[in-house]
């Protein structure tokens, strides 16, 4: 794939998070996709290798918990077969949410993603955020 159809892949995952499209994250999401914290890097033992059903599952629980989350990317840079990401996570919790019960606040999270792509479909994740961010916005 070209750079960018690598980018426009991301976006499309991106857009299928943000609406809970099981089908196009079933596309886009290879199995045996396989998730790092950037603090992990080059620990195999720390990687997290996820199921895709269980990857999906989560983001349409997401939906359900956060039901006007966004993920808005702000920046795409792309080299070869990876792309990084710069975006922020935004939403206000309509249940419970990383322990704090609903009160009207809204998180606004930055992160940084480096994705991996093989054959069309996204195989690696590398992830920058900080999610204790999101719970002190709402408890503040």
């Amino acid at each position: 794939m070209s750079i960018e159809e690598n980018k426009a892949l991301i976006r499309r995952f991106v857009e299928a998070v943000n609406t809970g499209d099981e089908a196009t994250l079933t596309q886009v999401i290879a199995d045996g996709f396989t998730v790092y914290n950037v603090a992990n890097i080059g620990n195999p033992a720390a990687a997290k290798q996820v199921d895709r059903d269980t990857l999906i599952k989560g983001f349409v629980r997401r939906l359900q918990t956060v039901p006007n989350f966004r993920a808005i990317i702000m920046d795409l840079i792309a080299e070869g077969d990876k792309v990084v990401a710069l975006g922020r996570d935004t939403g206000t919790p309509a249940v419970e949410y990383r322990g704090i019960k609903p009160n009207g606040k809204s998180f606004d999270v930055s992160w940084v993603d480096v994705y991996r792509i093989r054959d069309g479909q996204i195989v690696e994740m590398v992830v920058e955020m900080n999610p204790e961010t999101a719970r002190k916005q709402l408890a503040d």
